[in-house]
């Protein structure tokens, strides 16, 4: 039996070169991707054959590995180096407008 890989929820490992270089919006989307993971291989329903060919490609597939942990760690200090833009930003320039208008 063949191991559908669209079907598994997996991330792909990012050298810390490679995280510095995306945009911000990337880096968050990575962020809730590694979020998803499951906590670990025995909390899952994943058979012993589809973890041997997650882990032969070289994937990030659980929380609790050690490619996790440093995908993680990776991720978060590459985030703290980022501007913080708080939400609601779209929101506020559009009452500002409006109070421009009522003027």
């Amino acid at each position: 039996m063949s191991v559908d890989f669209d079907l598994l929820n997996t991330v792909e490992p990012v050298s810390a070169k490679r995280l510095a270089e995306k945009h911000t919006g990337s880096l968050l989307m990575r962020l809730k991707a590694l979020r998803r993971l499951q906590e670990s291989f025995s909390q899952s329903d994943w058979s012993d054959e589809e973890r041997e060919a997650v882990d032969a490609q070289g994937l990030i597939a659980f929380k609790d590995s050690e490619s996790w942990q440093r995908a993680w760690s990776e991720l978060k200090a590459e985030l703290s180096t980022r501007e913080h833009v708080p939400p609601g930003g779209k929101e506020l320039r559009r009452l500002n407008q409006q109070a421009k208008q009522k003027r």
